[in-house]
């Protein structure tokens, strides 16, 4: 991926984040990391990794083609990242209400379209 992805995918966090009137501070403490490092994200300082994008999926309640364009998404989907998201969700599994499952299962779905 290159900057120009990066930057599409915190764009689109962005628009998300502002249409559910949400602070950066808010974001800051959903996603665990300090307001100003959030901060760096956003502007495309830094990246957000496909475990904080899986976070904002959740905190927005959209799938992943939400926030990363499909173009984009191809790209990020190697075998490293799917078994990093085969790790996270199998990890979310176990402690997981039905209705974030279902939410779990639209993606893998989504996932499999592509």
């Amino acid at each position: 991926m290159n900057d120009s992805d990066y930057k599409k995918i915190a764009d689109n966090i962005r628009y998300y984040r502002k249409l559910h009137r949400m602070t950066q501070a808010q974001m800051a403490v959903e996603l665990d990391v300090d307001r100003q490092y959030y901060s760096s994200l956003e502007q495309g300082i830094r990246h957000f990794t496909l475990d904080k994008i899986a976070t904002c999926c959740g905190i927005f309640g959209v799938d992943m083609n939400s926030l990363v364009p499909e173009e984009t998404y191809k790209k990020v989907l190697n075998d490293a990242d799917r078994e990093e998201v085969i790790k996270r969700i199998n990890s979310l599994i176990s402690s997981t209400s039905t209705g974030r499952l279902v939410f779990l299962e639209r993606i893998l779905e989504d996932i499999k379209m592509l």
